[in-house]
């Protein structure tokens, strides 16, 4: 059975590629963090990608739970709506960084490895992959931004009755290449 790299990179257009992230690494790691914890009713999948980290086309992917089943960009940061980032904030990251300038990985970090045959960093730094993902990501973006900052959403998968979860396709290309 070949990698989820090796699929990616053999895919032929951006449907296949996209079909591949959400059927294979997005959607389940989602529904993972959602069946491990009963207060996590949507999952926001975030992309971006940074030029100050010292990659020179790495792309970066985020995983924010919240307890909305229909949250907002702006609720899945906002600590009155949104506990479950507050919970992993508190976990992971200091006082000074209630502004959840903190990256959320440990958060999702075990249910991608158990979703991802490949090491998560080999499917982030393939080359088709960061292609197609770079197109939704914001100019400029850097690793000294917050999250909310440098990431744009890019589909949101909910919780919803008797089990079933629905995903919303939330992005936007905001960026072109020739």
């Amino acid at each position: 059975m070949s990698s989820i790299v090796d699929r990616i990179e053999a895919a032929e257009s951006d449907k296949e590629l996209k079909k591949i992230l959400m059927d294979e690494y997005f959607v389940p790691v989602a529904k993972k963090m959602m069946e491990n914890d009963d207060e996590i009713n949507s999952v926001i999948v975030a992309v971006s990608q940074h030029y100050s980290d010292g990659a020179t086309d790495e792309i970066h992917l985020s995983f924010i739970p919240s307890s909305e089943i229909n949250p907002t960009w702006e609720s899945a940061f906002n600590d009155a709506s949104n506990q479950i980032i507050k919970k992993y904030s508190d976990d992971y990251g200091s006082d000074d960084e209630q502004d959840y300038h903190f990256e959320p990985y440990m958060a999702y970090s075990k249910y991608e490895r158990e979703v991802l045959s490949d090491y998560r960093y080999d499917v982030c730094y393939s080359k088709k992959l960061t292609r197609f993902i770079e197109k939704f990501c914001k100019e400029g973006a850097s690793q000294e931004d917050s999250i909310y900052e440098a990431y744009n959403p890019f589909i949101i998968v909910r919780r919803e009755k008797d089990g079933i979860f629905s995903i919303r396709d939330i992005a936007e290309i905001i960026r072109l290449f020739e």
